[in-house]
């Protein structure tokens, strides 16, 4: 009474902390939770499970581009569970105590895989192993023996149409000159119940040494899985579309891979090699995960041959040319490397080259062990390029705004800048030193815009040639209206920069001021078309509250 108390108590405090226990699991597919194991090619199947019926677990499941082997289920992850039947691959090789505990109402159990079937260590199988009344192993399960269960299940349902190995034998071995034996026995003991088997293997049954003694046989197993390959041989990145013939003829099925980095699988059982190695495709009746059939496939690396659509390529200061690297074979998934010999004539992103200044260099691109090169020379380019730092403004009247420009190639150059209406707004080349910070600078009184600009463009030190990150343009606006300042160099080879600018001053009283916000205001909410001319700050075709927020910024200078 006292041990019954005590397991009672037991049972209770676990039943406390599955719930606790539930979300500690590295990650979750199919309702299966897993942990990684520490040779980080398996997993256990931990708490956390959703529960399902049957309950089926597979031999290998993929996540984030990996493939693990399922090892091991932990203790106490399926305690209490009301299911009726467990699928279990013979890729497990232990189960923690009480794995099964009080699965009162399980009756099933099916063994999966390929080969030996394991003895899951001192698990917790045995726990259940007399409520096991239909067993059903695996179309590709080879031997049974080497267990530490004994069943005694009412039904076998054997799908192997080859009988497995189910000998007595016994295992003989010395340590430190001691003499040491093991029986290695059965999973089945005293089996006197219906064995089904399929009915191509009803021969071989008979005959075999040990299934023969199992007098009650039926070969009725009909289910049945084949694929038109058992072998095949691929390069990466070649596809191939196994056919599978099922029976019944409606069945589903399920495919799946042992390493998803040799080989994928989809729905429909198109197979595409992904990595160098070796691996099973398997297809899995949907209905009975007793029934299936498996491919082997060995994926090496194809023949690659790399080219470039240049081997010799002439620039200047500035350009900008693309090289194309031709793989063979196509769709290989593999991303060319790229990289220059001297990143100071030329550098390469994606196989666009870009030329910096005048050397030769090579630009090279790799995949895997080829390289291809392409000789490169760089000449000078009398051609600038300039930009600015914006390209397009609304100035306020008495207002400065400061520019910034580059040039490209970054060369000493003597820089010119013309207002294509002078009326609207005028613009110099300035010392960046001395100039106001790049923005808009407000003026209280006319005309000290205007006076500040001419006093710090002194032509001998703004014209001279020189960077133009030495250098800034600065712009007055005069009067209402738009103008296009253009910023080029004085031998006029340069590619210029354009500024659109629209100079804003709604009385037209040439300060921008909030008489110019209530002007707009009166317009807005009477309809006093006074300035209805110059209402439109924006330019957007309509006078709302945008344009006054606009004339708001300008008076702050933003």
């Amino acid at each position: 009474m006292k041990t019954k108390t005590f397991k009672s108590f037991l049972i209770a405090i676990l039943a406390a902390m599955l719930p606790q226990l539930a979300s500690a699991y590295d990650f979750k597919v199919d309702g299966i939770a897993y942990n990684y194991n520490e040779d980080g090619t398996s997993v256990t199947v931990t708490n956390g499970c959703s529960y399902s019926d049957p309950l089926i677990i597979p031999s290998f499941v993929s996540y984030e581009g990996n493939t693990y082997t399922v090892a091991k289920i932990d203790s106490y992850v399926f305690a209490f569970w009301g299911m009726t039947s467990v699928s279990i691959p013979n890729t497990v090789k232990r189960i923690g105590t009480w794995a099964f505990q009080d699965c009162n109402n399980l009756t099933s159990l099916t063994i999966t895989g390929q080969g030996e079937l394991n003895d899951y260590g001192s698990g917790d199988l045995r726990r259940i192993q007399d409520q096991i009344k239909t067993l059903n192993i695996g179309c590709g399960i080879t031997s049974m023996y080497y267990g530490h269960i004994s069943l005694t299940p009412n039904v076998i349902n054997c799908y192997a149409e080859t009988p497995p190995n189910s000998i007595i034998e016994y295992e003989e071995y010395y340590d430190d000159e001691y003499y040491y034996w093991t029986e290695i026995y059965t999973i089945l003991s005293n089996f006197d119940g219906e064995l089904h088997v399929p009915p191509t293997s009803t021969a071989a049954y008979f005959t075999d040494d040990y299934w023969q003694n199992f007098t009650n046989l039926n070969p009725d197993l009909t289910d049945k899985v084949t694929l038109d390959k058992s072998n095949a041989s691929l390069v990466q990145w070649e596809t191939l579309a196994l056919t599978a013939n099922v029976n019944p003829e409606n069945g589903e099925l399920r495919w799946n891979t042992s390493n998803i980095k040799v080989a994928t699988v989809d729905e429909n059982g198109l197979v595409t090699a992904t990595g160098e190695g070796e691996c099973d495709v398997y297809a899995t009746l949907a209905s009975n995960p007793a029934v299936y059939a498996w491919c082997h496939f060995t994926v090496s690396y194809p023949e690659i041959t790399l080219s470039l659509s240049d081997e010799n390529l002439e620039m200047n200061v500035g350009d900008e040319h693309a090289l194309i690297a031709t793989i063979i074979p196509e769709n290989t998934g593999i991303t060319p490397s790229w990289y220059s010999s001297d990143e100071s004539i030329a550098t390469v992103e994606n196989g666009i080259v870009h030329a910096n200044s005048e050397g030769e260099c090579y630009i090279s691109v790799t995949v895997l062990d080829k390289t291809a090169s392409c000789h490169v020379i760089v000449s000078g380019d009398d051609n600038i390029t300039i930009l600015l730092n914006i390209d397009s403004a609304i100035l306020g009247s008495n207002q400065i705004l400061t520019v910034y420009p580059t040039c490209t190639p970054d060369v000493p150059a003597e820089l010119v800048v013309t207002s294509s209406d002078p009326s609207v707004a005028v613009a110099r080349v300035v010392n960046r030193t001395n100039a106001p910070a790049a923005g808009l600078k407000s003026f209280p009184e006319q005309g000290m815009a205007f006076a500040l600009m001419e006093e710090l463009a002194a032509p001998s030190e703004s014209k001279a040639p020189a960077l133009a990150s030495t250098k800034a343009i600065m712009i007055v606006g005069v009067q209402n209206g738009t103008a296009t300042i253009t910023v080029t160099t004085a031998d006029g080879m340069a590619v210029p920069a354009v500024l659109e600018l629209r100079v804003v001053d709604v009385d037209g009283d040439r300060v921008i001021t909030s008489g110019d916000i209530t002007a707009l205001y009166n317009y807005l909410l009477s309809g006093d078309n006074t300035f209805a001319a110059t209402s439109d700050v924006d330019g957007d075709g309509y006078v709302t509250s945008g344009d006054i927020t606009i004339i708001y910024n300008l008076i702050l200078g933003n």
